[in-house]
Order: C-alpha cells, then sequence, then structure tokens
C-alpha cells in the first residue's frame, strides 16, 4: 500500500541520514585527531590525545614541511630550496642505503660539516672550486692529479719542503728565506743530471764549490791603473776576464815616473783582482837593461830596472784569481 511505501522510504532515509551522520563524525573526529589548519599552514599528523605526538607534516604556502613533537621543523622541501636537518647541528643524512652520509657535528672551535661515502667519493663539474681558510687533505698515503702523483708539504729540519709522494722526507726540496735547496739525507745533494742537463741557468750569484762563477765568467773590460799620486792613464792597465788578470805596463817615456833599480811603485790593484801569491815576469829594457815586473797578494804593482834607472818600461804577465 501507499503507507507501507511511504514507510519503506523513511526508513531507507532515516538509514541514510545515520550513516551520513556517522561518517560526519568520523570526519570530524579526524580533523580534530590528525589534522589543523592555521596561518602557518595545514599540519597533518596525531593529535589524538589533544596535542601532537611525533612527527607531523606542514603544507605551508612556500614549502612542504615536516615537524618534530615540539614543532621544531627538521626539513623543509620548497621549489627553490630544500632543507633537510634544518635546526639540528648534528643531524645525519644517510645516502643511497647507508653507502654515504652527510653529518654534521659541534666542535669546540667551530662546527663541522662531513661528507663521508663506504666506497669512492666522486665530485665532478666543469669547474670545481673548494675555498677555505685551511684547506687540508687527509687519511690517504698518496693522491693523483690527472692521474700524477702529488708531491706533498714536509716540515723537517726547521725547513719545510716538497717531498715524494709516499711523503718521504729523506730526499726533498727546502724552501728557505734565503733560496731554494735540493736536499738529500747524509749531507749531499744534487740538482739536474747528465741525462737532463739545464739547458741555461740564470742567478745572481752562483757558486761551485764555494768559488763563485761571477768572476770566472764575466769581463771588466781594461782598466787604467791609479798610480801613487793618484793619476790614472800612467801607462799600466789592467784586465779580469774569465777568473784571469791580465796586467799590462807600458811606459813610453811622458808618463813621468823613473824605474830605478831598487822598484817604483806603479800602484795597487783593487780586492778581486789580487794573485794568491806573488807573480813576477822579467823583462829587457832599452840597451838590454833587464827589469822585472811583480805583483803581491796585497795588490802592490812594482817595476823594477837592474841595469839603470829608465822612463823606458814594457811588461805584461797574467795569473788566475779565486
Amino acid at each position: 500500500s501507499t503507507a507501507d511505501t511511504a514507510k519503506a522510504n523513511a526508513a531507507t532515509a532515516q538509514s541514510a541520514a545515520d550513516a551520513a551522520k556517522t561518517a560526519a563524525d568520523a570526519a570530524a573526529k579526524t580533523a580534530t585527531n590528525y589534522m589543523e589548519y592555521t596561518s602557518s599552514g595545514l599540519d597533518v599528523g596525531n593529535k589524538a590525545s589533544g596535542k601532537w605526538a611525533g612527527f607531523r607534516s606542514r603544507m605551508a604556502a612556500g614549502a612542504f614541511q615536516i615537524l618534530d613533537a615540539a614543532g621544531t621543523i627538521v626539513a623543509s622541501y620548497g621549489a627553490s630550496v630544500v632543507e633537510i636537518g634544518r635546526n639540528a647541528k648534528t643531524a645525519v643524512v644517510k645516502l643511497c642505503g647507508g653507502i654515504g652520509e652527510i653529518a654534521g657535528s659541534v666542535g669546540a672551535t667551530r662546527d663541522l660539516l662531513k661528507v663521508s661515502s663506504n666506497g669512492d667519493l666522486w665530485i665532478k663539474g666543469y669547474g670545481v672550486t673548494v675555498e677555505g681558510d685551511h684547506l687540508e687533505l687527509v687519511g690517504g698515503s698518496s693522491a693523483t692529479l690527472n692521474g700524477r702523483s702529488v708531491p706533498g708539504m714536509e716540515s723537517s729540519g726547521g725547513y719545510w719542503g716538497l717531498v715524494a709522494p709516499d711523503g718521504s722526507a729523506s730526499a726533498y726540496v727546502r724552501t728557505t728565506s734565503s733560496g731554494i735547496i735540493p736536499y738529500q739525507s747524509g749531507g749531499a745533494s744534487s740538482i739536474g743530471t747528465a741525462g737532463w742537463p739545464f739547458n741555461s741557468i740564470y742567478g745572481k750569484a752562483v757558486y761551485v764549490d764555494g768559488v763563485s762563477l761571477a768572476s770566472t765568467v764575466s769581463d771588466s773590460g781594461w782598466v787604467w791603473l791609479k798610480g801613487p799620486s793618484g793619476t790614472d792613464k800612467q801607462g799600466v792597465k789592467y784586465r779580469l776576464k774569465a777568473g784571469v788578470v791580465y796586467l799590462v805596463a807600458d811606459l813610453g817615456g811622458d808618463s813621468g815616473i823613473t824605474v830605478a833599480s831598487g822598484g817604483t811603485s806603479l800602484g795597487t790593484l783593487p780586492a778581486g783582482y789580487r794573485p794568491a801569491s806573488t807573480v813576477l815576469a822579467a823583462c829587457t829594457g832599452k840597451g838590454n837593461n833587464l827589469g822585472q815586473l811583480r805583483v803581491t797578494p796585497a795588490g802592490a804593482v812594482t817595476a823594477f830596472l837592474f841595469g839603470s834607472s829608465s822612463a823606458y818600461f814594457a811588461a805584461s804577465l797574467t795569473y788566475p784569481v779565486g
């Protein structure tokens, strides 16, 4: 009958209403216990006890965030900035199943961020820049750069130097305030070999066995010797070339000097042009007048004519210096 149909429809409607109310109550309970919307965003987590427990997520305006129970943001994923361990200096980020990690620690003077790997750690880029007030490479017995071994630095014997790639300090190049010193244990050292000679060596002062090479390769050119009265161009000149002194005395009679048998001073050679021991040269003067030209280690240049005094005298001699 019509009454029975109406009654059945009413029962169905009531049942649907009860189901809708149950669903609404469940939704309200879910919203109350697990979600909260504030000006910061929509939080989703466990708030069944009336306060947040454990971690929760937040869909903020500019990022998706993860918060701990205290409401501290521990991770944030934005369009341009991703932060992991945002407010924890000792956070650890495990990578690829534990093969590597990024970890932070708090130090006594400086905090530390460490990137480590149980296998190889590969950093690749068109240009790689490592910047810091202090750079240090530790933990390895060797290093290579573009497939070539990289030498190390060593502080030994009061010097800093460049050592072999294996770190051995038995032979290394020392750097000092005075220059670079090739060093080998035992006190001996060498630079250059017969198979690898230096084509050119430039130096202001180069020494071999304690002797300056400058005196053995330079040329002073001819220099007039100043006489006892301080005048020059009196007929005596000298020259130092390749470590050898050339001395020429040629008194043509107009020098104002008379050479006597007892010896006449012609002047004094400067330091660097003097012989290690006295050198002399015999000569024959005008009219077979025998003579001698003598130079002492003090640089004194003296002429002798043993036959008779004369204003005519000519002699020359050479000797090494250094």
